[in-house]
């Protein structure tokens, strides 16, 4: 490894934790709304199906948010609730009580249809800001998104919503200039495409999940319950 490259991995880490750090500012500012969020979630251990099952959390997202998605699912299914993820070949119907999570930095139409294949979300229930119940499958079909923008199509259609806003045109001092100039090399793409959005959507999931572990009651030895054994080595006794 050239030390040009290493200059860059330096230059692009330092960058990637400035960006995350910020996901502090974004529970200071969005506290209510997170905590909403979260109580959303929560609620599923106490909705019912006529058939008596837990309400079902079902996650969507595509490419890397895809992953981020399929992240904290696994950690739900840990805390205990009935958690899927769309595209996967097991995935059961939705129900009514149900909870629809999207994650998607564009937040945008085609965003969401991607995931869910072609369902818009005012098909799937009342939109607010489109009232008439012609297209309405479900009643009580609750939405959460965690996006990049306030006002793009999914967060308008959300119950509840995270957003993590890009920082624009960020300055740059003299050193990181001199910096630059001498690799060559474009600042902005220090962090690219939506690398940002991702890890700073996994951190706040990831922080999430602790956060309703200790509303639940629970530790991490009843995580590590629900956890997959098959694969694992036994422990020597």
């Amino acid at each position: 490894m050239t030390q040009l490259e290493l200059n860059l991995m330096d230059l692009s880490l330092n960058e990637l934790l400035r960006t995350v750090n910020k996901t502090e500012d974004i529970l200071k500012d969005q506290h209510n709304e997170i905590r909403e969020f979260r109580d959303i979630i929560l609620t599923a251990k106490n909705w019912r199906f006529d058939n008596g099952n837990d309400a079902t959390i079902f996650l969507a997202g595509s490419g890397r948010s895809g992953f981020v998605a399929k992240f904290f699912a696994m950690r739900l299914m840990h805390l205990g609730f009935h958690v899927y993820v769309f595209g996967e070949t097991l995935v059961p119907p939705v129900n009514d009580g149900d909870i629809i999570l999207f994650i998607s930095k564009s937040g945008g139409e085609n965003a969401v249809t991607d995931s869910i294949e072609s369902t818009k979300l005012e098909n799937i229930k009342k939109s607010k800001s489109s009232p008439s119940k012609k297209n309405m499958i479900f009643e009580n079909v609750m939405i959460l998104s965690v996006c990049g923008s306030f006002d793009c199509y999914l967060a308008e259609h959300s119950d509840a919503k995270i957003v993590i806003e890009a920082e624009r045109d960020r300055p740059v001092n003299e050193e990181e200039c001199e910096r630059f100039d001498e690799l060559n090399f474009n600042h902005d793409e220090l962090v690219l495409m939506g690398t940002g959005f991702e890890d700073s959507a996994l951190l706040i999931l990831d922080a999430l999940v602790v956060e309703m572990m200790n509303n639940l009651g629970l530790c991490e030895d009843d995580l590590e319950r629900n956890h997959e054994n098959i694969n694992r080595p036994k422990e020597d006794e």
